[in-house]
């Protein structure tokens, strides 16, 4: 799959372009004359700063005709047509972009999104592997009961944005953070009013009917149901027709008794051929830090040599990958301390590890961070140790009855 080029796969509609300071209402104007996802937004001298989403929009509390364009933009990665859809691939896996601009030379021809990779990855032989080959097995589930408040104490803590729905052993949905933004989104609109979409302009207003707090509300009534599953030995191309013509971002995966074994998303697809890139490169870092976060390049290069070190160590175990780091900071500075959140996505030919941690210094949020890392991967190592001891017990009690297993 490494030969193959972006410009093999990009949608050559192109993108609008608007300028960072324009006001959001001219932005709603593109978005109500075309059925583009996003604008690709520049600045006052005609440079790449971004991009504007149309989801983004539509979720934003901003008033349209008083905020400007920069206030709401993304810095997405953006992609020559000529570079390999391996690199498209890594840079969407390490920055969560699902849609990234394609420029020749300064020229602007067009976007490429995570969709376009899939379905050209799976139409070559690839496409033939089972589920098994990147699903997440024996993924962390939630109960019907359990309550939004629990889900995001989840996902913060495990760093995933998905999770299976299971009761009395059977899967009967799967959560996600959007089903979250979803539900905080329509209540919005409807204590509010605002701006529900790019064709509906309410006026605001408490309304009444509201009162239940977010937080308690239970996960049976924000879940996808009833669950779209697949078996691990489904094909990958059937995995993602199903998604598609569902219009899903993940399947819980279930054994032939209908019991959960794992979970799979799009973003799992992505991972194989962003690996083929960062098998050809150098460890990596990449940071996402917000802008009130002070973190010095003499900082950043003492967690690039932390991490550098920490990757060698598990070299022989996950292999070599990269490493998303995301910063940001909760209050003001104090006396030159900083309360900084870290979260880490360490990504692997064995799959991604998550670590996420509070401290008072960027370095020392890290290094806390590094450690719940390490300690996921130990945990896998041990799962797999046991598994392979069991089965491993399992052949000699069976030799020792039947004689040779093979």
């Amino acid at each position: 799959m490494a030969e193959i080029k972006v410009i093999d796969v990009y949608s050559d509609e192109e993108l609008g372009i608007i300028e960072q300071d324009a006001l959001l209402a001219k932005a709603i104007s593109y978005f109500k004359d075309s059925s583009l996802p996003a604008l690709v937004v520049q600045d006052e001298k005609g440079n790449y700063s971004g991009t504007l989403s149309l989801r983004w929009l539509d979720r934003s509390k901003i008033d349209t005709s008083q905020r400007k364009v920069k206030d709401l933009t993304r810095k997405v990665p953006k992609v020559e047509e000529h570079d390999a859809l391996a690199e498209a691939a890594r840079l969407m896996v390490e920055s969560g972009a699902t849609i990234l601009p394609v420029y020749s030379g300064e020229r602007l021809k067009g976007y490429l999104t995570r969709e376009d990779i899939i379905g050209r990855i799976i139409a070559e032989d690839w496409g033939n592997n089972p589920v098994s080959v990147v699903m997440t097995k024996n993924p962390v589930y939630m109960f019907p009961s359990q309550t939004i408040g629990q889900l995001l104490a989840t996902f913060r803590e495990h760093g995933f944005s998905h999770a299976p729905v299971v009761k009395n052993g059977q899967t009967e949905g799967i959560v996600s953070l959007r089903d979250v933004i979803d539900i905080v989104y329509r209540r919005r609109n409807r204590t509010e009013g605002g701006f529900g979409s790019t064709r509906d302009h309410g006026g605001h207003g408490e309304r009444s009917g509201e009162t239940k707090n977010l937080q308690d509300i239970e996960i049976r009534h924000i879940m996808s149901s009833p669950v779209v599953a697949v078996r691990p030995d489904d094909s990958l191309r059937d995995a993602f027709d199903k998604m598609q013509s569902h219009d899903i971002s993940s399947l819980a995966v279930v054994d032939h008794d209908e019991q959960l074994v794992g979970i799979m998303t799009k973003l799992d697809f992505l991972q194989p051929l962003a690996s083929e890139v960062r098998e050809q490169r150098q460890v990596t870092v990449q940071f996402t830090v917000k802008p009130n976060v002070e973190i010095s390049e003499r900082e950043r290069e003492i967690i690039r040599k932390q991490f550098t070190a920490f990757a060698q160590k598990y070299k022989d175990t996950v292999g070599i990958g990269g490493l998303f780091v995301h910063m940001k900071r909760f209050g003001p500075a104090t006396k030159g301390d900083q309360h900084i959140q870290c979260k880490l996505q360490f990504y692997t030919h064995q799959g991604q590890f998550y670590g996420i941690a509070d401290a008072w210094s960027p370095e020392e949020a890290f290094r806390f961070a590094l450690d719940k890392v390490e300690r996921n991967i130990e945990d896998r190592r041990g799962r797999d140790m046991d598994e392979e001891y069991a089965e491993r017990k399992i052949k000699e009690i069976l030799r020792s009855e039947w004689g040779s297993t093979e």
